[in-house]
């Protein structure tokens, strides 16, 4: 509940909450808004290459981070840094 309410609901406040101008601005120039409503800036196709770059970045890391763990080279169980847990695997 801590890391929901604490990640999350700040995000959720400021995307409700955020206003670049005032509403009378926004009504008396009403073409700022078209570029978001033509979907200039957002596609599907720009959506999936971020979502793929993000995907193989998280598999980067992931693989990086269980490589280190496989080493020849056993760590003490007492080892620094808290990297014990990699001779258990």
């Amino acid at each position: 509940m801590y890391n929901i309410f604490y990640t999350s609901m700040p995000v959720l406040f400021m995307g409700a909450l955020d206003q670049d101008v005032r509403e009378e601005t926004a009504l008396r120039y009403n073409q700022l808004y078209a570029p978001g409503i033509l979907n200039l800036f957002f596609s599907k196709s720009k959506f999936l290459v971020t979502a793929s770059q993000g995907l193989f970045s998280s598999f980067t890391l992931v693989a990086i981070s269980i490589g280190t763990c496989f080493t020849r080279k056993k760590i003490p169980a007492r080892a620094p840094l808290g990297l014990g847990w990699c001779s258990s695997l």
